[in-house]
């Protein structure tokens, strides 16, 4: 999922060289983060449930509070170490995306 155009996001998940299931743009949705609409597409296009996710992204306020909004379960993966924001708890805050390999195998 990203805050991007089709156009541009292209030859990013190109390079990476892996394959991924899905890729979500907000020109897909037609709304970018942290609108509720951006995600509400994106669980629809995956068709995914909230009990079914785990929403791991980086950002607190594109990606964490709106997450939170829609009652989705979250992990922060909070690289520059910054203040989390509490009223957007519930979610399990690691250091780096290795990291939320734990909290995901243990739920």
């Amino acid at each position: 999922m990203t805050n991007s155009d089709d156009d541009l996001i292209a030859p990013m998940v190109e390079r990476i060289g892996l394959p991924f299931d899905h890729v979500i743009t907000a020109q897909q949705a037609q709304a970018y983060k942290p609108s509720r609409k951006f995600l509400e597409h994106a669980y629809r296009a995956i068709g995914v449930t909230a009990d079914e996710t785990v929403h791991v992204a980086m950002g607190m306020y594109w990606d964490m509070k709106a997450r939170y909004a829609l009652g989705f379960r979250g992990i922060w993966v909070n690289r520059p170490n910054e203040k989390g924001n509490p009223d957007w708890l519930p979610y399990v805050e690691v250091a780096d995306v290795r990291g939320a390999a734990d909290p995901l195998l243990s739920s």
